[in-house]
């Protein structure tokens, strides 16, 4: 989690000149991935909450790896998992998927066109077990990403 975060952070750095000191609040999600041939892998990835007026375009290409870096192995197969930036609507709807706890795992199929495409289910006990002992082991501070602003009294307060 540490090298994950710390990646975040700098990317957000190299990105201030499309953000400026926008602020942005965010969580790690880790999902399990199962591939079609039943390899089974957790891969991290980040719901972030932007406060921009930057153009979504703007956003996706600032935040965009310098180079690749590998979500997921999947038997030899780097995977990397897509930047989507979308318009908020809802605040709080957009916080709470953000830090969403229960995980989801996310199964490969084929569907009959041939493609590739990903089917959501709940994980089974044995997979909620080891999530929860995964869990267990984090410090909840470990798996927040805060930008623009500090937790003051257990309020979020600009630091501006």
């Amino acid at each position: 989690m540490p090298a994950l975060m710390s990646s975040l952070r700098r990317r957000f750095r190299e990105a201030d000149d499309v953000l400026g000191g926008d602020p942005a609040y965010g969580f790690i999600e880790v999902a399990l991935e199962v591939d079609v041939d039943g390899y089974v892998v957790w891969s991290p990835h980040f719901h972030i909450v932007i406060a921009s007026y930057a153009p979504a375009a703007q956003i996706r290409e600032a935040l965009e790896p310098r180079r690749p870096v590998p979500i997921a192995l999947m038997r030899g197969r780097l995977k990397r998992k897509p930047i989507v930036v979308k318009p908020v609507d809802n605040l709080a709807n957009a916080l709470a998927y953000s830090s969403k706890r229960i995980p989801e795992a996310n199964v490969a199929t084929i569907d009959r066109a041939g493609k590739g495409v990903r089917a959501r289910r709940r994980l089974t006990e044995a997979e909620q077990l080891e999530y929860d002992r995964w869990l267990c082991g984090q410090r909840p501070a470990d798996r927040i990403f805060k930008r623009g602003m500090k937790e003051v009294h257990g309020k979020l307060v600009p630091l501006r």
